[in-house]
């Protein structure tokens, strides 16, 4: 009898079938970004010497027919994961920004916020100043009043030259796109071991419509309403974990209306799947207060839960990203105490030191000693050898001045 097919692996094969046959273009846009991802990781780890965090946000779409007109969307923006990944560069990780099109992404979105408060809509475009000719610039200037958020942002942001080689944005829209890209980049960052951090802030669609469920084209509103088949969405949280990248230290998010339900769903989620920590949200509540859920060190079966409140004057994600990094810091199995806030932003810090050895495997560990104990050995062969012509020639100069004499 045949294997059954994993059905992650089922569902990417569907989708990225359907690609090539309807939207090539979009896997040509996936490959690319495979392209920059693996080179982000291979820079920021491998050359910079930086822990690495791919931080997911916004909303999953869900197309209803294959050349998408209509969609099942939800209501996430992507505020937190934007916010999130603010803190992250600030405390010198290198971020993978993997976003859904149209939503907040890093520093934009406080600009995004205030024209949505409707300071600036009305008069945004008397605030930008323009310099015609060749080179022209546009200046954006905002009064504080209107937008003194922005402005403290802007005081707070990292120099651009810092910024370009620290921050990697990819976008997504539809579900499927999605889940291939956090497939990539998983991969990808399995290289780095526990020095990778994966934050799953994206929502992602419950349901979807499968392609033999969908229509090719428009669906027409003259032929009534439509009859759309749901399927569930594959759960990949068990592949990243235990295959694309089992050493990286994950978080995950759960939303619910009732806290109750809230925690016993995010319990159960840590032990299917293994993460690191769930930060756990109710609806009415989720910018002001979180729970942090995670197994305790001793104890089999046994969770910590700890909430974390929006303070005066921080917004929360600071909280959150502050307890993620020093949970990360455990996980690689080393300490924040040596890390000083002056020296910790914007390219100071985040900066492997012995923390590299903890990501290799015992075997790697084994053939990189065996390595250095070779070169240690031809170093001193090499130095012994030197030593001796320098010796004998030394000794036959002092014999010839003593002869003169």
């Amino acid at each position: 009898m045949p294997l059954k097919a994993n059905p992650v692996d089922a569902f990417l094969s569907d989708y990225k079938r359907e690609l090539l046959e309807n939207n090539p273009s979009e896997w040509n846009r996936i490959e690319r970004a495979a392209e920059r991802m693996d080179s982000f990781v291979r820079s920021a780890w491998g050359q910079e010497r930086r822990k690495v965090v791919c931080i997911t946000s916004g909303g999953t779409v869900v197309p209803l027919e294959k050349r998408m007109v209509r969609a099942i969307d939800n209501f996430s923006t992507g505020r937190r994961g934007a916010a999130m990944a603010e803190h992250f560069l600030s405390l010198g990780y290198g971020v993978i920004y993997l976003g859904r099109k149209g939503a907040h992404f890093p520093f934009s979105r406080h600009l995004d916020a205030a024209c949505e408060s409707g300071k600036l809509d009305s008069t945004f475009l008397r605030l930008v100043e323009a310099e015609a000719g060749a080179g022209g610039r546009l200046t954006l200037s905002i009064p504080e009043e209107s937008g003194g958020a922005i402005l403290a942002a802007a005081a707070r942001s990292p120099p651009g030259e810092v910024l370009a080689g620290r921050l990697l944005t990819v976008r997504f829209e539809a579900l499927g796109s999605y889940l291939h890209l956090l497939r990539i980049v998983s991969i990808a960052l399995s290289r780095a071991g526990s020095e990778a951090a994966i934050v799953l802030a994206c929502a992602v669609s419950d349901f979807y419509v499968a392609t033999e469920d969908m229509p090719r084209d428009k669906m027409q509103s003259a032929e009534g309403p439509p009859q759309i088949k749901l399927s569930s969405t594959p759960k990949c949280m068990g592949a990243l974990t235990k295959e694309w990248c089992p050493r990286a230290f994950c978080v995950s998010f759960k939303l619910e209306t009732d806290e109750e339900i809230l925690v016993k769903k995010a319990k159960g989620s840590i032990a299917k799947y293994g993460q690191g920590l769930v930060i756990a949200n109710e609806l009415r509540s989720r910018y002001e207060r979180c729970l942090l859920i995670e197994r305790e060190k001793a104890g089999k079966g046994e969770y910590r839960v700890e909430a974390i409140v929006k303070g005066t004057d921080a917004e929360i994600e600071q909280k959150l990203v502050a307890a993620v990094v020093q949970r990360h810091y455990a996980h690689c199995g080393e300490s924040l105490d040596a890390v000083a806030d002056d020296d910790y932003r914007w390219g100071k810090g985040g900066n492997r030191s012995s923390s590299w050895w903890s990501s290799l495997s015992v075997g790697e560990k084994a053939l990189l000693g065996a390595a250095v104990v070779g070169v240690v050995a031809l170093g001193a062969a090499l130095a012994a050898a030197a030593f001796i012509p320098g010796a004998a020639l030394d000794a036959a100069r002092n014999e010839r001045e003593s002869a003169a004499e």
